[in-house]
């Protein structure tokens, strides 16, 4: 029987994967955890799948490897349509904000260059540091409010139903609301990138939130 962590994700086969791919890179341990800011000895309980890791510190590992996390997460053979269907998909922390933001990915196949992920930002919430990173960067709010600061052009407060595209490689932070609220963020990435996020904090595990 496979180990699951409190978030529902296989840590075994995700620890594999990885070894896998860092393997065939012929990248040591020391190599990505000197590219990522994990120590050595984190990675290799991940790897031996004694450990979770973060949805930040997955990134982070994901790019030092020159692939993307939904891949990593992604079950072996990939059907041609993947659908993720309602309350599937674990519940990561995105970062190491307190209160976290937590978020499941849409997106479990990794072929297309897109990153989709029903996100839910807690009250009180804001982006430290600010964010940035390759791609064009869509959120809609599907339950509640928040707003998000993007450097140069200032801040929109953003209410259910209300969408927002802006370019990702501008400085950009989230930022809370009164309550609870649920969106739905897509980054589209260029033809020639495989991995959107810039290294994040330190990894956050987070157990699954109910909606």
């Amino acid at each position: 029987m496979r180990s699951t962590s409190r978030d529902g994700v296989d840590i075994e086969s995700l620890g594999l994967r990885i070894r896998f791919l860092r393997k065939a890179k012929r990248l040591t341990l020391a190599r990505v955890a000197s590219a990522t800011g994990l120590s050595t000895g984190f990675l290799s309980q991940v790897e031996n799948g004694q450990t979770n890791i973060s949805l930040s510190a997955l990134y982070r590992v994901a790019r030092a490897l020159e692939t993307t996390a939904p891949e990593l997460l992604a079950q072996v053979d990939e059907p041609l349509v993947s659908v993720v269907r309602k309350d599937e998909g674990p519940w990561m922390s995105v970062d190491s904000d307190d209160p976290p933001q937590l978020a499941r990915s849409l997106t479990s196949t990794p072929r297309i260059r897109l990153e989709a992920r029903e996100c839910l930002i807690p009250p009180g919430f804001r982006s430290q540091p600010a964010w940035s990173h390759v791609g064009e960067e869509v959120v809609v709010v599907l339950e509640g409010s928040f707003s998000v600061e993007v450097a140069g052009h200032g801040t929109e407060t953003l209410l259910q139903g209300d969408s927002m595209v802006f370019p990702a490689n501008v400085p950009h932070r989230w930022i809370g609301g009164d309550a609870d609220t649920r969106i739905l963020n897509v980054i589209a990435l260029p033809a020639t990138q495989t991995t959107s996020h810039s290294p994040m904090p330190e990894p956050r595990h987070a157990g699954q939130r109910s909606r």
